[in-house]
């Protein structure tokens, strides 16, 4: 399990991993969050923080998480 934390204008985190789909929350700036999966279809990488919470790695073409080892 790894960590993340939230950069620039925050992340959105949706109930799939899919941009179409719902939005379930999001975080700030700065907020650590813990990564429990990854998916990827080899263009995006989504992280899940746990049921039904997904986040883009990548949104806007801009990074929105610094991992942490």
């Amino acid at each position: 399990r790894n960590d993340a934390i939230v950069r620039g204008r925050g992340a959105e985190a949706r109930i799939d991993h899919s941009m179409w789909s719902e939005i379930a929350g999001a975080f700030s700036k700065g907020e650590t969050l813990s990564i429990v999966d990854t998916w990827t279809d080899g263009e995006n990488t989504w992280v899940q923080l746990g049921p039904e919470r997904w986040i883009n790695i990548e949104q806007d073409g801009e990074p929105v998480l610094d991992l942490i080892d």
